[in-house]
């Protein structure tokens, strides 16, 4: 992604390790020399995902793996009155701004998978700089690629398709097989979240396109197993290897270490024993459903009670002590498709040349199909 920050169009990359940190690359639009002005927009690339997390240290203080998580996020409103801790944007700094096509408003694209489709968490973070920004980030996989032919630096979107089911043992997935796999998906396809485009759902052909032969066979890969995926692309001719991206992610644990619960009597009951919990968990107030950005959307459910029954929770009862002990698990597959136009197959895409671009595209010069106006592609707060 840095090379294709480098390509992309007047876009200027900061070197400054410094100021890739949140607060000092906030304080540092008015005060370093990195930043050229008239600034347009600005843009911050980092790892993020759909259970809110956006990966950067908030504070010199913090660690370099540092996420951004939405309780972060509200100890910064908190504390916006304290200079070392405040975030709030002072967007004087940007003005007077160039002419855009994208809007008169300056924004912050947070570019970082999937974050852009968490409302809650999105508002925080614009509240936390203050609340004046145009904050936007992608609802979709964002993927980086170099192309040879002619050289240049590109970024496709994905669909990130997943299927969360409660862990049956390392001997037995939770789905069955390849044929199970794909009969759940095809069950899911049903859901707004795995509409396409054109606001299609996946085919039982496109899931067994994408899928690889067998998604039990590697769990918990250090990296996701390629598959190729053909595409036209866009003012080129011919055709692409644009990748799909497949994981399975084996008993995923929820907490770091087994809980405990003091319980006088205990039923034995798998129902009697999730009630425990969940009326311990909901103790606390991100569990609750008056949270503005419950656990349970976290972590990919509707309900506190779906929360409950998505993990096998491993109960075991103690009953010289009293204490009911829980570790949930759950088994996860993810697929990540590269995004196409439904009816041509026309891969999305923005391409930015490093090199000679034959002379008839010249004038086609730079692609780009991604648009942070596009709803479908980014979250827009």
């Amino acid at each position: 992604m840095a090379k294709f920050i480098q390509a992309r169009t007047k876009t200027i990359l900061i070197q400054n390790p410094l100021l890739f940190i949140l607060k000092n690359f906030i304080d540092g639009l008015a005060t370093s020399g990195e930043i050229v002005n008239p600034i347009r927009h600005l843009l911050i690339v980092g790892h993020a995902n759909l259970e809110g997390a956006f990966k950067i240290a908030m504070y010199e203080s913090a660690k370099v793996a540092a996420k951004v998580f939405y309780e972060d996020l509200e100890d910064a409103i908190k504390n916006k009155a304290v200079k070392d801790k405040s975030l709030v944007m002072d967007l004087s700094v940007m003005y007077p701004r160039p002419p855009d096509p994208d809007g008169k408003t300056p924004y912050l694209l947070l570019l970082g998978c999937d974050i852009g489709d968490q409302a809650p968490y999105m508002q925080k973070f614009k509240e936390a700089l203050g609340g004046q920004i145009l904050l936007i980030a992608p609802k979709r996989i964002v993927i980086g690629a170099t192309v040879r032919t002619p050289p240049g630096e590109s970024a496709y979107m994905g669909y990130h398709f997943s299927l969360i089911l409660p862990a049956k043992g390392k001997k037995t997935p939770a789905a069955k097989n390849r044929a199970d796999l794909i009969d759940r998906l095809v069950k899911k396809s049903k859901d707004p979240e795995f509409a396409l485009e054109d606001g299609s759902a996946p085919t039982r052909s496109s899931w067994k396109a994408w899928l690889p032969d067998n998604p039990n066979r590697a769990p918990n890969p250090t990296k996701p197993t390629e598959i190729a995926n053909s595409v036209k692309l866009p003012v080129f001719p011919g055709t692409s290897n644009a990748p799909g991206h497949f994981f399975y992610i084996q008993e995923r644990h929820f907490f770091s270490s087994p809980q405990t619960l003091a319980l006088d009597k205990d039923t034995g009951k798998e129902a009697d024993r999730k009630k425990a919990v969940k009326t311990d968990l909901q103790k606390l107030a991100r569990y609750m459903d008056s949270h503005p950005f419950p656990e349970y959307v976290r972590f990919g459910y509707k309900t506190m009670d779906e929360f409950m029954d998505g993990w096998n929770w491993q109960f075991n009862y103690d009953k010289g002590t009293k204490v009911l002990s829980y570790d949930p698990i759950r088994d996860e597959y993810h697929l990540w498709q590269p995004i196409v136009r439904v009816a041509t197959g026309t891969l999305v895409i923005n391409y930015y040349p490093t090199g000679l671009v034959p002379k008839r595209f010249q004038s086609q010069m730079p692609i780009e199909s991604i648009r942070v106006n596009d709803t479908f592609l980014f979250g827009v707060y």
